[in-house]
């Protein structure tokens, strides 16, 4: 009878233990997995070489469902709790697929699976670009501004190879709106490809310039609208569907005989010749004899050409 009693004992005793550890282990908290958008940095780069570009990986992980929640409501959705390198070491120009480490804080953890990323190579290279000096707005009604110098008037551009090679030219904006008198500032440096866009990826050195500009009062003035003029005809069946000009006028000066002459003053001449994509870039403006321009020197046209045969652009 006792045997018979403890052999019952015993089963229930195991059967306890499999329910505890199937349902009653209550203080180990659920896993949980998410997907995280990560930055990868380089490590090692060798000396006179440059990536082109900084790859983005996506970073699957797991671990308890707060600390994934906290992780996502992080502004910029947890990237910053993680680490991706990849290791340039001996690398030399040219693409690179590589692997990639992930460093992360506990108590997260990878789900397991390598990573990989392309990495590009490219030799660092330098151009000796001048500055161009553009002033912004309109100076007083009555002024003119009649030049502009910058210190230094040149500088250096440094980067990886097909970035530099973009730069189409090196920009100092300089704000000239109401101004009566000289202007002279210090202004921040933009590399700019050839429709006007900022080339990212380049060191401006240096990245600062002062600028000067001379400001002068007129005697005679006027606004006169700016028109664009070009030559050439864009490919077999496009037409020019519109043109854009910025700014629309601009303000001249002359003698009273000139200026009553002046109704429009034109761009120089964009060649349209076989065409058949918009055309975007900064033009300058030819006033007529006996006039000059104040309010500004160039403009930036946008010419958009349509396709006869389908009727878009």
């Amino acid at each position: 009878m006792i045997r018979h009693n403890l052999r019952y004992k015993v089963l229930a005793l195991a059967s306890a233990l499999a329910l505890y550890f199937m349902y009653g282990r209550t203080d180990e908290k659920p896993l949980t997995s998410a997907v995280v958008r990560v930055q990868v940095r380089a490590v090692n780069v060798p000396d006179g070489l440059e990536i082109t570009t900084q790859p983005v990986i996506s970073v699957s992980i797991q671990g308890p469902k707060h600390a994934i929640d906290e992780l996502l409501n992080r502004p910029d959705g947890g990237a910053s709790e993680l680490d991706a390198t990849v290791d340039l070491a001996g690398k030399g120009v040219g693409p690179h697929m590589l692997p990639v480490k992930v460093n992360l804080r506990k108590p997260l953890m990878l789900v397991p699976g390598q990573l990989y990323a392309t990495v590009t190579l490219e030799v660092i290279v330098e151009r000796t670009l001048p500055v161009e000096v553009v002033p912004q707005g309109s100076v007083a009604p009555g002024y003119r501004w009649e030049s502009t110098s910058a210190n230094p008037a040149s500088i250096t551009i440094v980067g990886a190879r097909s970035a530099v090679e973009q730069v189409a030219r090196v920009e100092a904006r300089v704000p000239v709106r109401g101004a009566t008198g000289d202007l002279e500032r210090d202004v921040p440096l933009r590399a700019l490809d050839s429709r006007d866009e900022v080339v990212e990826h380049v060191d401006v050195r240096p990245s600062l310039v002062s600028v000067h500009v001379r400001i002068s009062r007129l005697l005679r003035y006027k606004v006169a609208p700016i028109v664009l003029q070009t030559t050439g005809r864009p490919a077999n069946g496009y037409r020019i569907s519109t043109v854009v000009v910025e700014p629309l006028v601009v303000t001249v000066s002359g003698s009273s005989q000139a200026l009553e002459s002046v109704q429009a003053v034109s761009t120089e001449p964009v060649d349209l010749t076989g065409a058949t994509a918009p055309i975007i870039r900064r033009v300058r403006l030819a006033p007529p004899e006996g006039i000059e321009t104040v309010s500004a020197s160039a403009a930036r046209v946008k010419v958009f050409l349509v396709n006869e045969a389908v009727g878009t652009p």
